[in-house]
């Protein structure tokens, strides 16, 4: 059985590298997205030291981390998952000698590990020459990066799983697409860290499973959170994970009940 959780992963993982001309476009895109906000901050700052507690200098390093995420979080298997059930694909998928939710994190680790390799790596490079990032991060801090990081990836599959299924009801994904994306980039930290946002609506994105997509990660990976902080996030993290699941466990069994074949 492992064979096959290794094959999907595997199989996955070498699907993107065919698309040589879209990774560049992602990278060259989110290089022009960090770069034209960080000359918007660089003007907003001005002579200013500090804004709400942060330097222009950690907020330039702050977005390169979280862009360099960002394609991970975006994009994922929403859109696989939709495209199955309207070309009727799923039909097939179904009948796999493995899980359906299984089969498609199998195919999500695979699609991040090729991201992390081709876009995500590649674009933080680039920034950190572009914009001379100091790279002295403590040992602990990237530790938790990557814990947190990997916490984060198992619900952002949650998130996808749940809006591809709800394609079932939909039959139609592209206003799923739109709004799965606009949640994260807007509710996630990527267009401004927490702290520029009001306190109130800061409290409310905290409580919500997005800041742990990017904000969580980016500022444990520069220093910005204490031990308790990070205690904190990952117990967020583990009860996001479970309630998540269960969510989409509900909404996978009554769907596949009712199931609709478009195109099968």
């Amino acid at each position: 059985m492992l064979n096959n959780y290794f094959g999907i992963i595997k199989s996955s993982f070498k699907k993107g590298f065919v698309y040589k001309i879209d990774n560049l476009l992602s990278i060259v895109n989110r290089i022009i997205e960090v770069s034209v906000l960080i000359f918007i901050w660089k003007a907003i700052y001005g002579g200013t030291v500090s804004i709400n507690g942060m330097n222009l200098e950690t907020l330039i390093v702050y977005y390169a981390v979280a862009y360099s995420l960002n394609h991970i979080m975006t994009w994922g298997i929403n859109e696989y998952i939709a495209s199955s059930i309207k070309n009727g694909r799923i039909n097939m998928e179904l009948l796999y000698p493995i899980d359906y939710m299984k089969y498609f994190f199998c195919y999500k680790l695979g699609m991040v590990l090729r991201q992390v390799m081709i876009i995500s790596m590649p674009t933080f490079i680039i920034l950190s020459v572009l914009f001379h990032i100091n790279l002295s991060f403590h040992f602990i801090n990237i530790l938790f990066f990557v814990l947190i990081t990997f916490l984060s990836i198992i619900i952002i599959f949650f998130i996808e799983l749940i809006f591809g299924l709800m394609t079932f009801y939909t039959t139609s994904d592209w206003g799923l697409q739109v709004l799965k994306k606009s949640l994260i980039t807007i509710l996630s930290g990527a267009i401004a860290p927490l702290e520029f946002f009001p306190t109130i609506i800061a409290k409310i994105m905290n409580i919500l499973p997005f800041t742990d997509l990017i904000y969580s990660p980016t500022t444990t990976l520069l220093g910005m959170n204490s031990i308790t902080g990070i205690s904190i996030i990952l117990i967020r993290q583990f009860i996001w994970i479970l309630v998540l699941y269960s969510i989409s466990k509900v909404i996978y069994n009554t769907a596949i009940k009712n199931i609709t074949i478009y195109g099968g």
